[in-house]
């Protein structure tokens, strides 16, 4: 399990790719565990709802991910390894 994480520490920039990806094409698809609040987001994230309403929410997180996926490309292009 170790050498997992080890080898995730250093290619930590697949990691962010495929998260961004992951959120992404979940707020797509719509798949309602990548946009659904829970009980603690609720508070935090309440007035987004409000004001976006359920698609403009799953707008909003599907730029998350397209900016996490992006800051991942940057970072492996930028990698001197």
């Amino acid at each position: 399990m170790e050498h997992l994480f080890e080898l995730l520490k250093v290619h930590y920039q697949y990691v962010l790719i495929g998260g961004g990806l992951i959120f992404l094409i979940g707020a797509i698809r719509g798949w309602k565990w990548t946009y659904k609040a829970t009980l603690g987001d609720k508070v935090r994230h309440g007035f987004l709802f409000e004001i976006w309403d359920e698609k403009g929410y799953r707008v909003f997180i599907g730029l998350c991910g397209l900016l996490l996926a992006l800051c991942g490309v940057v970072f492996l292009l930028l990698d001197k390894r």
